[in-house]
């Protein structure tokens, strides 16, 4: 028997256990790093800081005013800065006034302004200041702000006052907001263009000369009422026109009677509404008997304008909703006073009711700034 020797060689290297061993540890990093790897850390953003800075007088009729920030606050402190306002005589006269710095991270400001309140009187309350709000994307470096004083209650021979005008300036001395006081037993007789609380074009000429199919409009820019509508089937024109002014014998009609007849009158259950008829057709013709003068209204006693009257086409009926003195006994808080409600923060610009219209024989309180940001 033959005997064959092989020469076998030692051979080293990992055992399948062993390799297994090696494989579940990689796993197991892998797996608690996979969040690491597949997300990136996020940037930190900062949020933006807000606040609100308060101007007003308290019961005392000091002048306040106090800023808020985030974790902050001023502390309520009396107005000591002064700066000249000119009065109706062109002299000066100083008066102490909020001075307000804008934060230099505020990207915006919210400014809510209302003037003073109007004093009450025996026939019951007065209206509220009026609410204005502005928005400001781009900051100024200073403001100045002077709230309207409220107007005092009637007193024997001394009739219920108006409130005063709340102006915000800037730094150049530039009157960046301007919101008027209350009135003090207003009716439709004494209102002016500041009292316009809507325009609206209720019914206008569609016959075919004189529809040129755009719809007529208005609204209430610089003083004036400015109308837009058709003239005639190929022209649609904007004109301004005068609030109003009362003539001799005690009737009331626009600045530019050519366009607006002069008889003006306010619907039976609506005693805010002003309604005017445009009549401007009737500067075309040449006979005068279709001029709405007294003589041609002694021949049609009857006569009132229309839009679709067959001698004379009125070409839109206009009406001009108006703040009057409100009704009741009670006061009239302002708008800003609720929303400084609505807001539910401690401060006592609460207590100070700005701009809230005086009830029956009382007085009226001064008006107030609210800047947010």
């Amino acid at each position: 028997m033959v005997i064959i020797k092989m020469n076998n060689k030692l051979k080293r290297g990992f055992s399948l256990f062993e390799a297994f061993v090696v494989m579940l540890i990689v796993a197991i990093f892998v797996a608690l790093m996979a969040n690491t790897v597949a997300h990136r850390p996020k940037e930190k953003v900062a949020s933006e800081a807000h606040g609100r800075f308060e101007c007003y007088y308290d019961s005392n009729g000091k002048l306040y005013q106090q800023m808020y920030t985030e974790g902050s606050t001023t502390g309520r402190k009396l107005a000591t800065k002064e700066i000249g306002f000119e009065k109706e005589d062109g002299s000066i006269e100083m008066k102490k006034v909020c001075e307000f710095v804008p934060p230099s991270y505020a990207k915006y400001l919210i400014i809510d302004a209302v003037g003073g309140g109007a004093g009450g009187s025996p026939k019951g309350g007065a209206s509220e200041g009026q609410f204005v709000s502005t928005f400001y994307a781009s900051i100024e470096r200073k403001y100045y702000i002077l709230p309207g004083q409220g107007g005092k209650r009637e007193t024997g021979a001394n009739a219920a006052e108006n409130g005063e005008t709340t102006l915000v300036k800037n730094q150049d001395n530039d009157v960046m907001i301007t919101a008027n006081g209350g009135k003090a037993v207003s009716s439709l007789e004494n209102t002016t263009v500041n009292d316009i609380l809507d325009c609206s074009i209720t019914e206008w000429c569609t016959l075919e000369q004189f529809d040129c199919q755009i719809t007529p409009t208005c609204r209430v820019v610089d003083g004036k009422i400015e109308v837009s509508y058709c003239r005639t089937k190929g022209t649609y024109i904007t004109q301004k026109l005068t609030y109003k002014s009362e003539k001799s014998d005690g009737t009331v009609e626009m600045g530019n009677p050519r366009f607006i007849v002069n008889n003006v009158y306010t619907k039976p259950k609506n005693a805010n509404t002003w309604v005017y008829h445009d009549i401007s057709q009737f500067s075309d013709y040449d006979d005068v008997s279709l001029d709405p003068t007294a003589t041609y209204k002694a021949n049609r006693p009857d006569w009132t304008p229309n839009v679709y009257d067959i001698y004379a086409p009125s070409m839109y009926t206009m009406e001009l909703l108006m703040n009057t003195t409100a009704e009741g006994d009670d006061p009239n808080p302002s708008n800003l006073h609720r929303i400084i409600e609505s807001l539910q923060y401690t401060s006592k610009i609460k207590d100070a009711n700005v701009g809230q219209g005086g009830g029956k024989n009382q007085n009226g309180s001064a008006g107030g700034v609210l800047i947010l940001w």
